[in-house]
């Protein structure tokens, strides 16, 4: 890409493409599947075929997309879960390191002065 750097524009599909139907760590799911509500079958797939290709069946096709319609609410809602659980971890994790400090009336603070927040008054007052 370097060397080429006009070359991006025609990769873009491919890296959305590979974006967007690979699975999230913090979901286990793909943003494909949760849009559609079924993975996304890939060019290899097209071009070699598959055991899910061979074997698909117009007539089932759309029992099952409705199938999967229904299960979508469950599905969304795992997801959600496992992203809150992600995000629990992660607070745990840099909230380890935080030291609460309870600052009562009357107590000292350290407070940085910007050039844009300067205040000419001897109390240091907000204005």
């Amino acid at each position: 890409m370097e060397e080429n750097k006009e070359d991006w524009l025609e990769e873009m599909p491919m890296v959305l493409w590979s974006y967007n139907t690979t699975p999230r760590s913090t979901t286990g799911e793909s943003p494909f599947l949760l849009t559609y509500g079924y993975e996304a079958m890939i060019s290899l797939e097209i071009g070699v075929g598959s055991l899910r290709r061979d074997l698909f069946k117009e007539e089932d096709a759309e029992v099952n997309q409705r199938l999967h319609l229904d299960l979508m609410d469950e599905a969304i809602m795992n997801t959600q879960l496992k992203l809150a659980a992600y995000q629990q971890r992660v607070a745990r994790y840099f909230n380890k390191k935080v030291k609460s400090m309870l600052n009562k009336v009357g107590d000292l603070v350290l407070r940085k002065v910007m050039p844009n927040n300067k205040n000419s008054s001897a109390r240091g007052a907000w204005h």
